[in-house]
């Protein structure tokens, strides 16, 4: 009897370390670029990228076109992608010069809202987001560097493919 008990237990801390960082819903919020808004809370049933990059970034300017091009191929199956700039507010001129250049909106950091776990402690930082709006990916915990093509499709490819939830 104690040692099922103790299997169960381990089951237990078993799952409950594998579980996400953020199981309960998480608010993200921006101001893009170009006066629209962003917000999670929105874009339910999306799987949703939030990338956090600035223009003096090397690997962040690397990876930027492999998100363009992730982005043009999927976004019919409900992708959702955000790129917030880490610049400070007197960059916005080159924010918005770089951000020209891609389809996908963006925004500056201080027009964005989201909690201080997820605040950006590594440039690039990507957060993916499933259908439900739980976070399912954090490269924080994956060693730093630019994603390219064959990482986000690792990543984001299975989440695609999950069912969206009921309304």
């Amino acid at each position: 009897m104690r040692r099922g008990l103790a299997r169960v237990v381990a089951g237990a801390a078993i799952a409950v370390f594998a579980a996400p960082a953020f199981c309960a819903p998480v608010s993200i919020s921006a101001r893009t670029l170009d006066g629209g808004a962003f917000s999670l809370a929105q874009a339910r049933g999306d799987v949703v990228v939030v990338n956090f990059w600035a223009t003096w970034c090397g690997p962040c300017r690397i990876e930027l076109p492999a998100f363009e091009a992730y982005y043009q191929a999927h976004r019919s199956q409900r992708l959702t992608l955000i790129a917030i700039s880490e610049d400070a507010g007197n960059q916005a001129k080159a924010v918005r010069a770089v951000a020209a250049g891609y389809h996908f909106p963006m925004a500056l950091d201080r027009d964005a809202k989201y909690p201080n776990g997820l605040r950006p402690s590594q440039l690039p930082m990507t957060l993916v987001f499933d259908r439900a709006g739980t976070l399912r990916y954090d490269s924080r915990r994956e060693k730093p560097g630019a994603l390219d093509g064959a990482a986000l499709a690792r990543i984001i490819d299975p989440l695609l493919a999950e069912t969206p939830p009921a309304s």
